[in-house]
């Protein structure tokens, strides 16, 4: 897929390229979280072919780089549950198991080897693929190429999506894979839209909401038979999750982390404006503009937007009520980042009204863009204080000079994508 067939400058197609890997280029290595556990568990797969950690815990304390090359030598935190007479992993395991094969081979090959580069590349590939393939989709859709580059790239980079591709962590996987799903479903190749939206499943428990919002356009749009066909990936999931509880915890539909509720006023209000998590602070292009045009543009009433509104609302509100609705460890709202990646779609009507319109409309996309980007670039060139919670004003005041150039090559990008994309259909 050349950039020329992208409709994109070669020059803005490497620039959108480089962007993409900055944040994980200034750091490769797994900086921390969950995200040792999940390339410790994937090494137990690979190398020992089970799904016990304790000895590799062990042996990462007793100097193995399993976890990591930043974690060697170090005592973790088991991320280990008792069930009944079992010890078992706390997280889901299909990112582990989608991983395993490729640590199989590093250690085959390079016995020993830190995990970071390898994972952190799997993670850049897969999502830099789901981006442009997400970018065709929506040309090939609104019939713009413009219109498509301004509201997924733009979405992109002015929210979380962007740093969280540099993490090993379920969230990028999530988004990709469903993004993936969609075009699939587009091009009417069901079987792969059914295989893809079951591996959106095994990320988290929680990419049902994505899996259902996709079938729903699919009865609108194509009705019954082809929803059938895509339900049949997930229904086949359910069954292989159902058979994993049963080897691992003794009984089918067990989550490894337990839903309990707590106040949905405080995880809503936190989702939305806290400081470390707030929505409206780390990606205010995709709020702002998917809620303007769910409102005002006759693009934003689609049944896709609709759909994919609903998705992210859903993921909002499951988000919120959890007890836990600050996520752990992580940059901005964590939690709710799949969910944000389903607001490109509504996001392309605001950005066809500012297209149209210009005036109001082109000035407040450029602005929420530009702010976006700034808190994203700064979390990009730093990544490690970005990764454990920071607040927005610690992250945009600790260096004056990283919001000020943020803002300026996010101004710099934002008029490339205006002028520069060729707006004509797709091939």
């Amino acid at each position: 897929m050349t950039p020329q067939r992208l409709a994109l400058p070669r020059g803005l197609f490497v620039v959108l390229l480089l962007l993409h890997v900055l944040p994980f280029a200034v750091r490769p290595a797994l900086i921390g979280g969950d995200e040792p556990h999940y390339a410790l568990m994937a090494h137990s797969l690979a190398v020992d072919g089970d799904f016990d950690l304790r000895d590799d815990y062990d042996e990462v304390a007793a100097g193995a780089r399993w976890a990591g090359k930043k974690r060697a030598g170090q005592e973790l935190d088991r991320h280990l549950l008792e069930v009944e007479d079992r010890v078992v992993f706390s997280h889901p395991v299909g990112l582990p198991l989608l991983a395993a094969p490729l640590l199989w081979g590093q250690q085959l090959l390079s016995p020993g080897a830190a995990p970071d580069i390898l994972l952190g590349m799997l993670t850049l590939t897969l999502t830099w693929v789901a981006l442009v393939v997400a970018y065709r989709t929506l040309w090939r859709w609104t019939d713009d190429a413009r219109l498509a580059a301004i509201a997924v790239f733009g979405g992109y980079f002015s929210s979380p999506l962007w740093f969280y591709s540099r993490t090993f962590f379920t969230e990028p996987y999530t988004w990709a894979f469903a993004a993936l799903a969609v075009a699939a479903t587009v091009a009417r190749s069901y079987w792969l839209a059914a295989v893809l939206l079951a591996v959106t499943l095994a990320m988290k428990e929680t990419g049902l909401l994505l899996v259902v919002a996709v079938i729903g356009v699919t009865v609108w749009r194509r009705g019954p038979r082809a929803a059938a066909r895509l339900a049949l990936g997930p229904l086949a999931f359910a069954v292989f999750f159902g058979l994993k509880n049963l080897l691992l915890v003794g009984e089918p539909f067990a989550t490894f982390q337990p839903y309990r509720l707590g106040s949905l006023a405080a995880g809503v209000q936190g989702l939305l404006v806290d400081a470390e998590r707030g929505a409206l602070w780390f990606a205010p292009l995709l709020v702002v503009g998917a809620l303007v045009a769910v409102v005002a543009s006759r693009r934003g009433r689609s049944p896709e937007s609709l759909w994919a509104g609903g998705a992210f609302l859903a993921y909002f509100l499951v988000s919120a009520w959890w007890v836990d609705w600050r996520g752990g460890s992580g940059f901005g709202p964590r939690l709710i980042v799949p969910g944000l990646a389903a607001l490109t779609v509504p996001l392309t009507g605001f950005s066809e009204q500012a297209l149209k319109r210009g005036g109001f409309f082109a000035v407040a996309l450029k602005l929420l863009f530009i702010a976006g980007f700034a808190v994203q670039f700064c979390a990009a060139v730093e990544p490690v204080p970005a990764f454990w919670s920071i607040s927005v004003t610690d992250l945009l005041s600790e260096q004056p000079w990283r919001p000020l150039l943020g803002g300026l090559v996010g101004w710099g990008l934002v008029q490339a994508l205006w002028h520069q994309v060729d707006s004509r259909p797709p091939a």
